[in-house]
C-alpha cells in the first residue's frame, strides 16, 4: 500500500468534487448559492473541512491565510454562518464516501473476516483481577 499515493488520490478526488457545479447543485439548501456572492459554495465548503475548535474569526483568518488568495474577501462572522447553514449534511456524507471509495480502490489487498472489513478498538477501563483462573484463560 502506498499511503502517500492512496491520501493524493483521495485528496484530488474530493477536491474535484467540491469545485464542481453538479455537487453545489445537488447539496445546497433551496437557493442558497445561486447568487454571485463573496464566498461561493466551494469556499464555504473548504472553510467548513478547514475549521477547527477555534472562533469562527480565527478559523476565517487561518483558512485565508492558508489559500493566500487575495481575492477572497473578508466577511462578517454572520455571512459564514448563514452560509454554512445553505450546505446540506449530506454533502459531507458524499465527501467521506468518496474517500472510502478511493482509500479501497487503492487498498484491495485487506484482510477481510467472513467478507467484513474489521476495525476495532478496545476502549474498555475495565480491570481484571489477577487470579489463578483468569491467567489461565486470558493469559
Amino acid at each position: 500500500m502506498n499511503f502517500t499515493k492512496t491520501v493524493t488520490s483521495i485528496l484530488s478526488s474530493v477536491s474535484n468534487c467540491i469545485h464542481s457545479e453538479d455537487y453545489a447543485n445537488q447539496h445546497r439548501i433551496k437557493n442558497a448559492f445561486t447568487r454571485f456572492r463573496k464566498l461561493s459554495f466551494s469556499d464555504i465548503m473548504l472553510y467548513v473541512l478547514n475549521s477547527s475548535n477555534h472562533s469562527i474569526s480565527v478559523n476565517y483568518a487561518r483558512f485565508r491565510n492558508i489559500l493566500n488568495n487575495e481575492n477572497l474577501s473578508m466577511v462578517s462572522k454572520q455571512a459564514l454562518s448563514k452560509a454554512r447553514q445553505g450546505i446540506s449534511h449530506e454533502a459531507f456524507l458524499h465527501l467521506f464516501r468518496i474517500s472510502v471509495e478511493e482509500y479501497y480502490k487503492h487498498n484491495k489487498n485487506t484482510a477481510l473476516w467472513n467478507g467484513f472489513h474489521l476495525y476495532a478498538i478496545d476502549g474498555s477501563t475495565i480491570q481484571i483481577p489477577a487470579s489463578e483462573e483468569n491467567l489461565k484463560h486470558f493469559g
